[in-house]
């Protein structure tokens, strides 16, 4: 069962034909979204498949705002993307189940020693990829020597959470249909960068059913 775990839609007709093309089993919106498109169009939906729809909430914190974010995920299945290096250490020493979220704004908060506290952490803890704010940078921008380096560094820290069994989440986080990444332009990014088959199914199945897993549990 493979899993993208956020998509940022914000129309329901989108996210009915994403259900229809892709072929991901587990899909996170957020979930005033959710509610939305429930009382809208999903309840006569006939895709003639199952799938697992979670419920998400994406929040930028900083040191002042990261407590809501962590008393959020009792309820939803929680993202924080940490804007300064005192709410990133938060995420990493909570004991809730949520994902530290990795975008271009917060990757030099997600960093190697991030990883490593995370790493000392008593309990599970999750470095969740957005790709499409990443390959939107490609696509807007010449190609610079900075994005190259972003990239580079993404790899990186994807590299050492998997070798220290941080789990890795990669979401699309695409705002729309037009500009979506499914499931297999993802594992062909992920491939292109340089991970194996086994680290992409690490990635893309098997630490997102988890975190859902850890995160119904708690």
């Amino acid at each position: 069962m493979q899993a993208n775990l956020y998509l940022a839609y914000t129309k329901c007709e989108d996210f009915i034909q994403h259900l229809k093309i892709d072929t991901c089993s587990i899909l996170g919106v957020d979930q005033d979204f959710l509610d939305q498109c429930l009382q809208n169009m999903l309840p006569t939906l006939d895709l003639g498949k199952n799938f697992i729809v979670v419920p998400r909430k994406i929040l930028f914190v900083d040191s002042n705002s990261v407590e809501n974010c962590i008393n959020s995920s009792k309820r939803l299945a929680v993202g924080c993307i940490p804007l300064d290096i005192a709410s990133a250490r938060r995420l990493a020493k909570v004991r809730r189940v949520l994902s530290v979220v990795m975008t271009p704004k917060s990757i030099r908060y997600v960093d190697e020693q991030q990883i490593n506290f995370m790493v000392q952490s008593p309990s599970r803890k999750y470095v969740e990829i957005h790709l499409h704010p990443f390959i939107a940078e490609v696509v807007e921008e010449v190609l610079s020597v900075d994005i190259e380096k972003e990239f580079y560094f993404l790899g990186e820290i994807i590299d050492r959470a998997l070798k220290k069994d941080v789990g890795v989440v990669i979401s699309s986080a695409s705002p729309s249909l037009r500009e979506t990444l499914l499931i297999t332009h993802i594992d062909l990014i992920l491939f292109a960068i340089g991970f194996s088959k086994r680290e992409r199914r690490l990635m893309l199945e098997l630490y997102p059913r988890e975190f859902v897993y850890n995160w119904l549990k708690q």
